[in-house]
């Protein structure tokens, strides 16, 4: 710290004087500007380089992941408490509207209600999916999930355990 950035202190016998004269009230001014000064100078210090931080986030985040359109398919990861132990840990999506906020991305259950950030979806280069085969049916991503499992582990029908009550079964 330099002597300019050390606030002035007045003896009693000036303060008196001045008290005097009327003019107590500019001192005071005066002393508190000086004192607000270095604080001030850390403050925009400490903004310009949260600003410089963000910028560089920012670039970094853009050159790692790339912007989506509408039509592209993505892969969905999935949270851990939204799935079985067993259950696979994402799901296949098509983007289905780019806002600014996120993506609304749609799946063979129905479109997810709520909308996703970038670092939530991986691109794929697989186009098995359109825009044209999702339903308009407005899911949770937990929901979506419980349809699209029941589907997979099925293939796609309805699992019907006939089997073993048919004496004709070999698999017993």
């Amino acid at each position: 710290m330099g002597d300019q950035d050390i606030p002035k202190v007045k003896d009693a016998e000036s303060v008196e004087s001045e008290r005097d004269s009327g003019s107590t009230s500019t001192t005071i001014e005066v002393v508190s500007e000086e004192v607000e000064t270095p604080i001030i100078r850390a403050r925009k210090y400490a903004l310009s380089g949260q600003q410089i931080q963000a910028d560089v986030l920012t670039r970094n985040t853009k050159q790692k992941l790339s912007e989506l359109s509408v039509g592209d398919n993505v892969i969905i990861l999935i949270p851990q408490y939204d799935r079985a132990p067993t259950d696979p840990r994402n799901i296949q999506g098509v983007v289905v509207e780019v806002g600014n906020f996120g993506y609304r991305v749609g799946t063979i259950a129905g479109n997810l209600s709520g909308v996703l950030s970038r670092n939530q979806l991986e691109s794929i280069s697989d186009s098995s999916l359109s825009v044209t085969q999702i339903p308009d049916l407005q899911l949770s991503l937990r929901e979506a999930v419980k349809i699209f499992f029941k589907n997979w582990w099925t293939g796609s029908s309805l699992l019907q355990m006939r089997c073993h009550g048919s004496l004709t079964c070999s698999n017993k």
